[in-house]
Order: C-alpha cells, then structure tokens, then sequence
C-alpha cells in the first residue's frame, strides 16, 4: 500500500443524533459578511477520545494525557462479523501477540448513528485482559467499548490510565497495512474527554515514546 492519508474521523454535522442528555451539537454562522462560524457540542460529539478523568474523578483530563500515546505506530484488530458483545477468548485470538505501549484500534464494522442499538462491545472480561497488556491506547469504531448498560470496559482501561478512542471510522482501510495513527483531541483544560481529528499516516515511520516498552503516564486512582 503506497503512502496515504487515510481519514478516521467521522464528520461532525449540524444537529446530528448524541447520546441521550448529552449537549447538542449546533454549527451555525455567527458573522455572515466574514463568515465566522460558531460551534456548541460536548466533549463526546463525534469521534472523540475519552480520558480517565471520565470515570474517575482523580484521573487524569484530556488535556494532561501524554500525547505520545496518541501519535505512533498502530494496529487494527479485526473483529467484523462477531459480538455485538466481544468474548475475552475472540479479542485474544483476534489481537495475537501483543506487546506493551501498542496503539490497538477495535474494527467491529460498525456504521451506525450514535443512538442506534446492537454495536460491538467489550466484555468485562474482554476489557480487564486488555488492560493487562498495557496498550497506550485502545479505540473502536463504535459508539463505546461498553454496552449499555454496563460500564465495566471504561472502568477497566481508564482505571489503567489507558484512554479510548471512540467512534472512528474508515478502519477497514488500514487494516494489515503498516501506519501510524495522529489521535490528537482539542486541549481543553479539566475536562474528561474532547472531539479528535484521527488519522492514519499509512507508511509512515513516525514513532511515539512508548513504541518500545510500557506506556508511561496518565495513569488514574
């Protein structure tokens, strides 16, 4: 596969579907001669990373995860056609051998809105195991690594420090090909989570401080 910029992103769009009770987004044109715009949504609006703080109150904010843990070279699980709950044995034999400080990104196949039923998911069990491998990052192309209404795979990863990557997309198209993946969220202060710009560098050689060995910081309680 040749050098590429592959989008991970999906579009944020004016008025588009959010979990319910969470901050609608609204896209407007605030300034009509200079067409400055205006733009409300929460901190899971789209593809989004959630930090450890989400889950736990002395974890750390998005803002204070190292960024090396969201740039550097990663992976792609395949998990299309299992689940809508993914088994502890299915995400083992799925992943192979995996190594500490690796960015593992979950392709479920999932296309659907956010309030749409029936997305692949972590079990507890499936979580807890792939917190012990010590990724520096795990995302999905789903709108959660949970359930509803269970909350045991964000208490397992962020309790570890590991933050989630939730929502991406295009996933199938860097699947067995070597690349690095850009996740970086806006750096807003004291917040659990933001929207991220996810790209995959297919190609690229670009490393991430914990490529070789443990992922370190942004750890929680």
């Amino acid at each position: 596969m040749s050098r590429a910029i592959v989008d991970l992103t999906r579009p944020i769009l004016d008025g588009q579907p959010t979990w319910p009770g969470d901050v609608p987004i609204r896209l407007w044109i605030h300034d009509e001669f200079t067409r400055i715009g205006g733009i409300q949504l929460g901190t899971h609006a789209g593809t989004h990373l959630d930090a450890p703080y989400h889950w736990f109150a002395d974890g750390a904010t998005v803002d204070r995860v190292p960024l090396e843990r969201l740039v550097g070279p990663a992976r792609v699980i395949d998990l299309c056609g299992r689940g809508p709950e993914l088994s502890c044995a299915e995400l083992i034999v799925a992943c192979g051998e995996t190594r500490p400080g690796e960015r593992l990104l979950l392709h479920t196949g999932w296309a659907g809105d956010i309030t749409a039923e029936g997305w692949g998911h972590l079990s507890g069990e499936a979580a807890e195991w792939l917190a012990g491998q010590a990724p520096a990052l795990v995302g999905i192309d789903t709108p959660s690594v949970d359930g509803p209404p269970s909350g045991d795979a964000h208490a397992a990863l962020l309790g570890a420090g590991i933050p989630i990557l939730e929502l991406l997309t295009n996933l199938g198209e860097v699947g067995g090909a070597d690349f690095a993946l850009v996740a970086l969220p806006l750096s807003v202060v004291g917040l659990d989570g933001a929207p991220v710009r996810a790209v995959a560098l297919v190609g690229s050689t670009v490393k991430g401080a914990s490529d070789h060995g443990a992922p370190s910081g942004g750890s929680s309680g």
